[in-house]
């Protein structure tokens, strides 16, 4: 016993002591800028966002990316050192980011996010369930509810000690189809109506046999009873046969007689398409072979839904089976599967914000984030505003009254906010109380501020906490703020200093002059001869060879017929469509054959007038590549002052724990 003790205790001391090993590695210090750190878990969250699926931590690949973090860091500490980041718009850009992300993270993670995976989680199961309702009108007094509620506790009290459920549904539910189904509603799946999350929670959490505490919806008040759970059954496309049931009168047995032989044909090898145009009496799929298409539970009566779910494989069919509608026989086409969470996230999304689900869920997300920060309200102190809420109170001119109680109106994570600090809200937030109906009752008007006031300082501390919270909301934040400090810093130390220092951009020219070069150039000139005119190319083409422009142009244009243009073309040898169409024959005088333009049907034909050697290029003339090389230029000479002027240490052995391979 004393072996087996200390060996569980061993192994629950290696869990724990790897896991908090784990952990302290995150946390443990990669490299230090200026005796700033960079963690671990920073560095493997970045290395393995921008690799993606290259992320194969080795030492090569981190020894890469770690030389650009570094870089990158000590441009961001340059950054915060010339205080970029008080800059107002850039204090404004973050701000705006930061709740933007806060609000994706609050709604989305903590109430959509998490609903969705709970809508997507009770998809995989049906739920066999039965009810007794009673009905409460919208305007009807609050002691009828309280009354019905009093019902129904008794109604369960006697079922808890064995009374009969389907009895009760029978006698007591005011759901009018209770008297013949007693009670049963049958198999279901989310989401339930909208309104009836409460009963869907239900539903979905209780063991068969259990029955609920009476729960509200907006159809009244509700006994449920689970009966039964099973895998979700999804959807299933399929094909019917419809004998119809006889009219009162004739032989009730016609119409199984006749399935009975559209079945034997069917097993005797005939098309189940051809039988299902010829035979069936559905008069919306006889003409597409019977197709029914795709389809889910609660969609047929019980014993079609059964039996086409009952089909092992697709093709098929099932023995005649009858419903009220007669006699079919049923082809299961194909089951579908049901899809993955990802693929059912977007629709499942859709489905949870249009639902009274997400307004339910938001505001226990509010009450859970009071009741953990130890929230403690005086709302009694609201009555002491209603003296001062007047008509200017609608309009611009409403002010803080000076008359106003110095008192407690709640405290929330150890800072109190009193009555002041609301009427401080209301009188910023105008527009809201422009909004209001001046006829609504004051002390129910103020109740509703309050609320948004109060749900607007619950979500500023939820904000406060992300950080901590989320360590992705972190990594994002970060990421962000010192993207917005790199840009800036780089644009004002490099970009605009490459662009606007003409001078210094003239020196570093003259540095570097030669490697821009031109390759052997061709002047040219381009004849363009209109389709119309192409029986003449051939002599133009002879006529230029020993012509000027001028009197090539003079020669075949008329006042009232221009069939010929002319322009002046550089060709840099090698580097353009027009130079291959040069050939090999760089030389002056040369005459290319002429080519259409398959744009205008025109004909060309191109004139070496004049070759140009292999030259240095002027500063005008690559300008723009001149000064790309001048920003790499001014971006290494800031880096290797930016590791004068910041200390970098980087950790062999955090380093070294990286690698995988």
């Amino acid at each position: 016993m004393y072996f087996h003790k200390i060996n569980f205790l061993s192994v629950l001391f290696l869990f724990l002591f790897s896991g908090f090993a784990s952990a302290q590695n995150e946390e443990e210090v990669l490299f230090t800028v200026n005796n700033n750190p960079v963690t671990v878990g920073e560095f493997k969250y970045i290395y393995a966002k921008t690799n993606g699926a290259n992320a194969n931590f080795t030492k090569a690949s981190l020894q890469e990316y770690l030389d650009l973090y570094t870089k990158f860091k000590l441009k961001v500490e340059e950054a915060k050192a010339q205080k970029i980041g008080n800059l107002p718009d850039i204090k404004e850009e973050l701000l705006g980011y930061r709740r933007q992300l806060s609000d994706a993270y609050i709604l989305n993670k903590e109430v959509t996010g998490k609903l969705v995976r709970e809508l997507y989680d009770r998809s995989l199961e049906d739920v066999d369930i039965s009810h007794i309702l009673y009905t409460i009108s919208d305007s009807a007094p609050k002691d009828d509810s309280l009354s019905a509620n009093r019902f129904l506790m008794d109604l369960y009290a006697k079922l808890k000690n064995g009374a009969d459920f389907e009895e009760f549904a029978r006698n007591y539910s005011l759901d009018r189809s209770s008297k013949t189904n007693s009670g049963h509603i049958g198999f279901i799946n989310v989401p339930f109506p909208n309104g009836f999350y409460d009963l869907e929670t239900a539903a979905y959490s209780m063991a068969p046999g259990d029955i609920s505490l009476p729960i509200y919806t907006p159809a009244g008040l509700h006994l449920l009873k689970v009966n039964a759970r099973r895998p979700a059954r999804g959807e299933i496309e399929g094909a019917h046969i419809l004998i119809r049931k006889s009219d009162e009168g004739q032989n009730p047995f016609t119409p199984k007689n006749k399935i009975d032989s559209i079945y034997a044909l069917l097993n005797a090898g005939s098309s189940f398409e051809t039988l299902a145009t010829t035979f069936s009496e559905d008069d919306k799929t006889a003409s597409k072979g019977g197709y029914i298409g795709v389809f889910g539970i609660n969609k047929f009566e019980q014993a079609f839904e059964d039996a086409i779910y009952k089909l092992e494989k697709d093709g098929d069919y099932s023995q005649p089976v009858q419903t009220n509608l007669g006699w079919h026989i049923i082809k299961r086409i194909s089951r579908k599967a049901i899809p993955n969470f990802e693929t059912s996230k977007s629709n499942l999304e859709a489905a949870v914000r249009q639902d009274s689900r997400y307004a339910f869920a938001k505001e226990n997300m509010f009450n859970q984030i009071r009741l953990n920060a130890g929230f403690v309200e005086n709302k009694g102190a609201l009555n002491q505003l209603v003296p001062f809420v007047n008509d200017t109170f609608y309009t611009f001119r409403w002010k803080i009254p000076a008359q106003l109680p110095a008192e407690n109106l709640f405290t929330l994570a150890n800072q109190t906010y009193t009555l002041l600090d609301f009427a401080q809200y209301l009188e910023k937030s105008a527009r809201l109380r422009f909004r209001l109906n001046q006829q609504d009752p004051v002390p129910s008007m103020l109740t509703k501020l309050y609320e948004d006031y109060l749900e607007n300082e619950t979500l500023k501390l939820e904000e406060s906490q992300l950080e901590k919270k989320y360590p992705e909301f972190r990594h994002l934040l970060r990421e962000y703020e010192e993207g917005i400090l790199l840009f800036e810093v780089t644009r004002q130390t490099v970009w605009d200093k490459a662009s606007q220092d003409s001078l210094g951009l003239a020196n570093f020219y003259k540095l570097v002059q030669g490697k821009y070069t031109w390759n052997e150039r061709a002047l040219t000139t381009r004849y363009t001869l209109k389709a119309s005119a192409k029986e003449q190319i051939a002599q133009i083409r002879d006529f230029a060879k020993t012509h000027k422009k001028n009197e090539v142009l003079i020669r075949f244009n008329k006042d009232d017929n221009q069939i010929l243009s002319a322009e002046e073309v550089t060709i840099e040898k090698g580097k353009s469509i027009e130079a291959s169409q040069l050939g090999t024959q760089w030389k002056s005088g040369i005459v290319t054959n002429a080519a259409l333009n398959p744009t205008s049907n025109d004909m060309e034909f191109y004139k070496i007038e004049k070759i140009l050697p292999v030259s240095t290029k002027a500063l005008d003339e690559s300008k723009g590549y001149i000064i790309a090389d001048y920003q790499d230029f001014l971006e290494k000479e800031w880096v290797d002052s930016l590791r004068k002027k910041y200390a970098v240490q980087i950790s062999k052995a955090a380093f070294e724990s990286l690698i995988k391979q």
